[in-house]
């Protein structure tokens, strides 16, 4: 195939030849660029991960930001809290996890006396649970008045299942960080870790925030799961006056992650193996 070089026309004047590309460079062409996209196609997913994992720590402190602000405004905390299990009682299965493990470190509460302390010393009067047969995961439209018969998920690593003995471990030592054995940490006695969603009916918003915010959707998350940041409240007969006690503690991301797992993620120095999926989280 003649490709490049002077040649006669039918006047007998030289002129220059078209140039082009053969099949061969053309494949080379593209192997060459299908080898670049396999470099950096899994470094852009860890690119976006690593800024959801900022995204998200930062979300989380300015949840709790906003819900202390609430507080100290309105003089309780937000009522219409997502309860995290559904109007039977039982564990919402959109929350991430299995439906028979769908909160991780711990166990729904029947009748637990926390309730008396959420209506009494933390004036929270009313929850929200959710409506598994909405089309949308976070809505939480279904509002009940807080009484003996509410089921919470409570925080206990005693009943972690092994898997997330490690996670647990980490919220309790960020909520009680005064421990005798850090590697070890316990729930205080007579106190509770009450986890519950700021979802889109909690009496916040329009107050104090304009919609209940959202967790970025890092990678390989199914984006038909709750997808709100969760708030985990210490309560407690304590406060000398028998009313009991409620204090927030930690805002979690949507897969019960706290703000510095998201920001040791978030500093890793270089992308994992499987792209999007974050360093495991070191033992406390």
């Amino acid at each position: 195939m003649e490709r490049l070089g002077l040649r006669s026309n039918v006047n007998g004047h030289s002129e220059q030849g078209k140039q082009g590309f053969t099949l061969l460079e053309l494949l080379i062409v593209l192997v060459v660029l299908a080898a670049l996209a396999a470099l950096i196609i899994p470094t852009l997913g860890y690119v976006k991960d690593q800024a959801d994992a900022a995204t998200t720590a930062h979300g989380a402190q300015e949840a709790l930001n906003n819900l202390e602000i609430y507080k100290a405004s309105v003089g309780h905390y937000p009522n219409r809290m997502d309860t995290l299990v559904n109007t039977d009682g039982a564990y919402y299965t959109k929350v991430y996890g299995t439906s028979s493990d769908a909160f991780p470190y711990g166990t729904v509460g029947t009748g637990s006396s926390a309730y008396y302390y959420l209506i009494n010393g933390g004036g929270i009067t009313q929850v929200a649970n959710h409506n598994e047969a909405a089309t949308d995961p976070n809505n939480s439209s279904v509002a009940a008045t807080l009484g003996s018969t509410t089921n919470f998920c409570i925080i206990d690593p005693l009943n972690a299942q092994p898997f997330y003995e490690s996670a647990a471990r980490k919220i309790v030592l960020a909520c009680y960080p005064n421990q005798a054995d850090p590697a070890n940490p316990v729930v205080p006695a007579n106190h509770q870790l009450i986890a519950m969603g700021i979802g889109s009916i909690n009496s916040a918003v329009g107050a104090t925030m304009t919609t209940a915010p959202l967790c970025p959707e890092k990678s390989a998350i199914d984006p038909a799961e709750y997808d709100r940041y969760i708030a985990v409240f210490d309560v407690s007969p304590g406060g000398g006056t028998g009313r009991g006690s409620v204090k927030l503690k930690v805002v979690l991301d949507s897969q019960y992650k706290l703000a510095a797992t998201n920001l040791e993620y978030y500093k890793a120095s270089k992308p994992t193996d499987d792209a999007g999926t974050p360093p495991p989280p070191s033992t406390p």
